[in-house]
């Protein structure tokens, strides 16, 4: 899909933000998410440490054939895309303590690696899964470096 085709409104990040905000159900986030296209999700891997990023998030079953539904996306492209089967059990609910932004700017000002920021005292409450523009799946997709201090 060309990102000509998507003609993406001002509304979208916040729409985004909105659809996978904590509280939603995974069955509520993959059906809004699959009725839109050119949406993609950052997740981690089974290991807890790689990030995945999976595209065309659907809800497959619900009929009469296949009651039980599943939340699947796919990993890859082409002749290689995988389906991944994301189990609703493992999209949770998280909170964490996360740097400021003015603090993200001012380490890029300054040199310093974003690895060494410290949380702030509030929680940020979001989802495991985070919905995100195709036009972002395709920059991480062209990184040279995954490195948080070289994609910024």
């Amino acid at each position: 899909m060309e990102n000509k085709s998507l003609n993406y409104s001002d509304n979208l990040l916040p729409q985004l933000r909105t659809t996978g905000s904590p509280g939603s159900s995974p069955f509520e986030i993959f059906e809004t998410l699959s009725k839109n296209p050119g949406i993609g999700l950052l997740c981690l891997d089974a290991d807890d440490e790689t990030i995945m990023i999976l595209h065309n998030p659907a809800i497959i079953g619900g009929s009469w054939l296949q009651s039980e539904k599943k939340t699947v996306a796919l990993s890859g492209f082409d002749s290689r895309a995988t389906a991944i089967h994301l189990k609703e059990r493992s999209i949770l609910d998280i909170r964490q303590k996360v740097p400021q932004w003015i603090d993200i700017q001012e380490a890029i000002e300054n040199s310093t690696p974003l690895q060494e920021l410290k949380g702030k005292k509030e929680l940020f409450f979001y989802k495991n899964i985070i919905p995100i523009p195709n036009m972002l799946v395709q920059s991480f997709l062209n990184l040279q470096d995954f490195d948080p201090d070289s994609v910024i």
